[in-house]
Protein backbone atom coordinates (compact mmCIF):
# COMPACT_ATOMS: atom_id res chain seq x y z
CA UNK A 1 0.00 0.00 0.00
CA UNK A 2 0.62 3.94 -0.35
CA UNK A 3 0.96 5.44 3.29
CA UNK A 4 -1.65 8.59 3.24
CA UNK A 5 0.22 12.39 3.05
CA UNK A 6 2.21 12.83 6.05
CA UNK A 7 4.50 9.97 4.78
CA UNK A 8 7.77 11.43 6.47
CA UNK A 9 5.98 10.97 9.84
CA UNK A 10 5.30 7.35 9.48
CA UNK A 11 9.61 6.66 8.81
CA UNK A 12 10.56 3.89 11.21
CA UNK A 13 13.52 5.54 11.61
CA UNK A 14 11.39 8.77 13.06
CA UNK A 15 13.69 9.57 16.01
CA UNK A 16 10.47 9.12 18.13
CA UNK A 17 9.90 6.09 17.29
CA UNK A 18 13.52 4.18 17.19
CA UNK A 19 14.11 5.66 20.77
CA UNK A 20 15.15 2.81 22.64
CA UNK A 21 15.08 0.45 20.10
CA UNK A 22 17.49 -0.15 16.71
CA UNK A 23 18.75 -2.32 13.70
CA UNK A 24 19.19 -5.89 14.91
CA UNK A 25 20.07 -7.59 11.74
CA UNK A 26 21.20 -6.28 8.29
CA UNK A 27 21.85 -7.49 5.11
CA UNK A 28 22.06 -6.41 1.43
CA UNK A 29 21.98 -8.62 -1.62
CA UNK A 30 21.05 -7.76 -5.16
CA UNK A 31 21.31 -3.67 -4.81
CA UNK A 32 19.19 -3.92 -1.87
CA UNK A 33 19.66 -2.88 2.35
CA UNK A 34 17.42 -5.32 4.31
CA UNK A 35 17.61 -3.82 7.97
CA UNK A 36 15.26 -5.73 10.89
CA UNK A 37 13.98 -3.24 13.88
CA UNK A 38 13.93 -4.52 17.32
CA UNK A 39 10.63 -5.64 18.86
CA UNK A 40 9.26 -3.67 21.78
CA UNK A 41 6.86 -6.61 22.09
CA UNK A 42 9.28 -9.27 23.02
CA UNK A 43 11.56 -9.28 25.81
CA UNK A 44 14.05 -11.46 25.54
CA UNK A 45 16.95 -10.04 24.13
CA UNK A 46 18.57 -13.38 22.34
CA UNK A 47 14.92 -14.55 21.25
CA UNK A 48 14.50 -11.06 19.33
CA UNK A 49 17.45 -11.30 17.49
CA UNK A 50 16.91 -14.64 16.47
CA UNK A 51 13.49 -13.55 15.39
CA UNK A 52 14.75 -10.54 13.69
CA UNK A 53 17.32 -12.60 11.70
CA UNK A 54 14.92 -15.03 10.69
CA UNK A 55 12.31 -12.35 9.33
CA UNK A 56 15.46 -10.46 7.68
CA UNK A 57 16.16 -14.28 6.01
CA UNK A 58 12.56 -14.58 4.98
CA UNK A 59 12.08 -11.30 3.52
CA UNK A 60 15.63 -11.75 1.32
CA UNK A 61 14.21 -15.33 0.02
CA UNK A 62 10.63 -13.75 -1.02
CA UNK A 63 12.42 -10.89 -3.12
CA UNK A 64 14.91 -13.22 -4.12
CA UNK A 65 11.90 -15.51 -5.77
CA UNK A 66 10.13 -12.53 -6.90
CA UNK A 67 12.95 -11.61 -9.16
CA UNK A 68 13.46 -15.49 -10.51
CA UNK A 69 10.03 -15.52 -10.95
CA UNK A 70 8.90 -12.41 -12.87
CA UNK A 71 11.57 -11.23 -15.09
CA UNK A 72 10.29 -7.28 -15.12
CA UNK A 73 10.30 -7.05 -11.51
CA UNK A 74 13.48 -7.62 -11.32
CA UNK A 75 14.50 -5.37 -14.16
CA UNK A 76 12.48 -2.36 -12.22
CA UNK A 77 14.11 -3.18 -8.98
CA UNK A 78 17.80 -3.27 -11.05
CA UNK A 79 16.26 0.54 -12.18
CA UNK A 80 15.62 1.57 -8.77
CA UNK A 81 18.77 -0.08 -7.25
CA UNK A 82 20.44 1.99 -9.92
CA UNK A 83 19.03 5.40 -9.22
CA UNK A 84 19.01 5.77 -5.22
CA UNK A 85 19.01 3.53 -1.90
CA UNK A 86 16.79 0.81 -2.09
CA UNK A 87 15.82 0.09 1.90
CA UNK A 88 13.60 -2.67 3.12
CA UNK A 89 13.05 -3.18 6.55
CA UNK A 90 11.12 -5.43 8.91
CA UNK A 91 9.52 -3.35 11.62
CA UNK A 92 7.50 -5.83 13.69
CA UNK A 93 5.53 -2.70 15.63
CA UNK A 94 4.24 -1.87 11.88
CA UNK A 95 1.49 -1.32 11.37
CA UNK A 96 1.91 1.66 13.36
CA UNK A 97 -1.46 3.45 15.09
CA UNK A 98 -1.82 6.32 12.44
CA UNK A 99 -2.88 2.86 9.71
CA UNK A 100 -5.88 1.68 11.57
CA UNK A 101 -5.68 -1.45 9.47
CA UNK A 102 -4.10 -4.61 9.00
CA UNK A 103 -0.79 -3.69 6.28
CA UNK A 104 1.15 -6.12 5.14
CA UNK A 105 4.06 -3.90 3.98
CA UNK A 106 4.17 -0.05 2.98
CA UNK A 107 6.17 1.98 0.45
CA UNK A 108 6.82 5.57 2.01
CA UNK A 109 6.98 8.24 -0.51
CA UNK A 110 10.21 10.19 -0.49
CA UNK A 111 12.16 7.30 1.60
CA UNK A 112 13.98 8.64 4.20
CA UNK A 113 16.66 11.91 3.35
CA UNK A 114 18.21 11.24 7.06
CA UNK A 115 19.41 7.73 6.54
CA UNK A 116 19.61 8.19 2.60
CA UNK A 117 17.04 5.89 1.43
CA UNK A 118 15.32 7.21 -1.77
CA UNK A 119 12.68 3.91 -1.61
CA UNK A 120 12.02 2.78 1.55
CA UNK A 121 9.69 -0.56 2.05
CA UNK A 122 8.58 -1.10 5.50
CA UNK A 123 7.42 -5.05 6.08
CA UNK A 124 5.17 -5.54 9.44
CA UNK A 125 4.90 -8.22 11.63
CA UNK A 126 1.54 -9.52 9.47
CA UNK A 127 3.90 -9.36 6.13
CA UNK A 128 6.53 -11.49 7.58
CA UNK A 129 3.87 -13.80 8.67
CA UNK A 130 3.41 -14.84 5.30
CA UNK A 131 4.14 -17.60 3.38
CA UNK A 132 7.47 -16.86 1.14
CA UNK A 133 5.28 -16.40 -2.25
CA UNK A 134 2.86 -14.00 -1.01
CA UNK A 135 5.13 -12.24 0.57
CA UNK A 136 6.90 -12.18 -2.78
CA UNK A 137 3.71 -10.42 -4.68
CA UNK A 138 3.40 -7.89 -2.06
CA UNK A 139 6.85 -6.78 -2.41
CA UNK A 140 5.99 -6.62 -6.24
CA UNK A 141 3.43 -4.36 -5.30
CA UNK A 142 5.61 -1.90 -3.58
CA UNK A 143 8.69 -2.08 -4.68
CA UNK A 144 8.19 -2.85 -8.63
CA UNK A 145 5.00 -0.95 -8.32
CA UNK A 146 5.12 2.07 -6.30
CA UNK A 147 8.69 2.23 -6.58
CA UNK A 148 8.97 3.03 -10.11
CA UNK A 149 5.92 5.20 -9.93
CA UNK A 150 7.96 7.04 -7.57
CA UNK A 151 10.96 7.17 -10.37
CA UNK A 152 8.96 8.08 -12.57
CA UNK A 153 7.49 11.18 -11.02
CA UNK A 154 3.81 9.64 -10.84
CA UNK A 155 3.21 9.97 -7.01
CA UNK A 156 5.04 13.78 -6.81
CA UNK A 157 3.44 14.42 -9.92
CA UNK A 158 -0.07 14.10 -8.33
CA UNK A 159 -1.32 11.08 -9.54
CA UNK A 160 -4.43 10.26 -7.68
CA UNK A 161 -4.19 7.31 -4.76
CA UNK A 162 -6.77 5.27 -6.60
CA UNK A 163 -4.73 4.92 -9.85
CA UNK A 164 -1.42 4.55 -8.25
CA UNK A 165 -2.97 1.24 -6.31
CA UNK A 166 -4.73 0.49 -9.53
CA UNK A 167 -1.18 0.14 -11.90
CA UNK A 168 0.61 -1.45 -8.59
CA UNK A 169 -2.19 -3.98 -7.99
CA UNK A 170 -1.67 -4.71 -11.68
CA UNK A 171 2.38 -4.96 -11.24
CA UNK A 172 1.15 -7.47 -8.47
CA UNK A 173 -0.91 -9.41 -10.74
CA UNK A 174 1.47 -10.33 -12.72
CA UNK A 175 3.77 -11.39 -10.17
CA UNK A 176 1.02 -13.82 -8.79
CA UNK A 177 0.72 -15.30 -12.33
CA UNK A 178 4.94 -15.78 -12.37
CA UNK A 179 4.50 -17.39 -8.67
CA UNK A 180 1.72 -19.46 -9.18
CA UNK A 181 -0.07 -18.44 -6.49
CA UNK A 182 -2.94 -17.33 -9.18
CA UNK A 183 -3.17 -20.29 -11.94
CA UNK A 184 -5.47 -21.03 -14.80
CA UNK A 185 -6.54 -24.00 -14.07
CA UNK A 186 -7.55 -26.10 -10.60
CA UNK A 187 -8.61 -24.88 -7.59
CA UNK A 188 -8.93 -21.09 -6.60
CA UNK A 189 -7.37 -20.07 -3.32
CA UNK A 190 -9.51 -17.47 -1.25
CA UNK A 191 -6.88 -15.57 -1.04
CA UNK A 192 -6.84 -15.24 -5.01
CA UNK A 193 -10.42 -14.57 -4.90
CA UNK A 194 -10.16 -11.70 -2.26
CA UNK A 195 -7.35 -10.35 -4.62
CA UNK A 196 -9.11 -9.88 -7.65
CA UNK A 197 -12.32 -8.62 -5.98
CA UNK A 198 -10.25 -5.68 -4.71
CA UNK A 199 -8.50 -5.36 -7.67
CA UNK A 200 -11.16 -5.04 -9.80
CA UNK A 201 -14.14 -3.62 -7.67
CA UNK A 202 -11.87 -1.06 -6.11
CA UNK A 203 -8.37 -0.09 -6.69
CA UNK A 204 -8.82 -0.61 -10.94
CA UNK A 205 -12.92 0.86 -10.82
CA UNK A 206 -12.26 3.71 -13.14
CA UNK A 207 -9.51 2.42 -15.15
CA UNK A 208 -12.43 -0.32 -15.93
CA UNK A 209 -14.67 2.62 -16.34
CA UNK A 210 -12.66 4.47 -19.15
CA UNK A 211 -11.81 1.29 -20.73
CA UNK A 212 -15.86 0.52 -21.24
CA UNK A 213 -16.11 3.83 -22.73
CA UNK A 214 -12.80 3.93 -24.91
CA UNK A 215 -11.89 0.94 -25.42
CA UNK A 216 -14.94 -1.61 -25.11
CA UNK A 217 -13.63 -4.60 -26.76
CA UNK A 218 -10.98 -4.57 -24.22
CA UNK A 219 -13.25 -5.89 -21.24
CA UNK A 220 -12.78 -9.33 -22.79
CA UNK A 221 -9.57 -8.78 -20.73
CA UNK A 222 -11.27 -9.44 -17.35
CA UNK A 223 -13.01 -12.00 -18.08
CA UNK A 224 -10.31 -14.63 -17.89
CA UNK A 225 -9.72 -16.39 -14.90
CA UNK A 226 -5.85 -15.96 -14.72
CA UNK A 227 -5.85 -12.15 -15.39
CA UNK A 228 -3.43 -11.21 -18.40
CA UNK A 229 -1.58 -8.17 -16.48
CA UNK A 230 0.78 -7.32 -19.14
CA UNK A 231 -1.47 -6.54 -21.09
CA UNK A 232 -3.68 -4.88 -18.79
CA UNK A 233 -0.50 -2.52 -18.37
CA UNK A 234 -0.02 -1.81 -21.13
CA UNK A 235 -3.74 -0.38 -21.63
CA UNK A 236 -3.05 1.48 -18.20
CA UNK A 237 -0.56 3.81 -19.76
CA UNK A 238 -2.86 4.96 -22.94
CA UNK A 239 -5.55 5.77 -19.54
CA UNK A 240 -2.62 7.80 -17.87
CA UNK A 241 -1.94 9.66 -20.80
CA UNK A 242 -5.71 10.70 -21.56
CA UNK A 243 -5.89 12.13 -18.25
CA UNK A 244 -9.09 10.27 -17.59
Amino acid sequence: MLVPAGAAALSPFDPDRLAARGIVATARAGGVTFHALDSQAESDGTRRKKAAGAAIAHIRAALDRLRAADPAADRTIARLSGAGEVLVVHDPDFPYPALSRVTLAAFLPGGDAGIGARFLVVVGRHGAARGEAELASVLAHELAGHGLQELEGDIAGGARTLDLECEASLVEARARAALGLDTASGPIAPDSVAFRKAVEGRWCRDFRQWQARAAPDSMTLWQTRLLPAARLLDQFRAYEKTGR
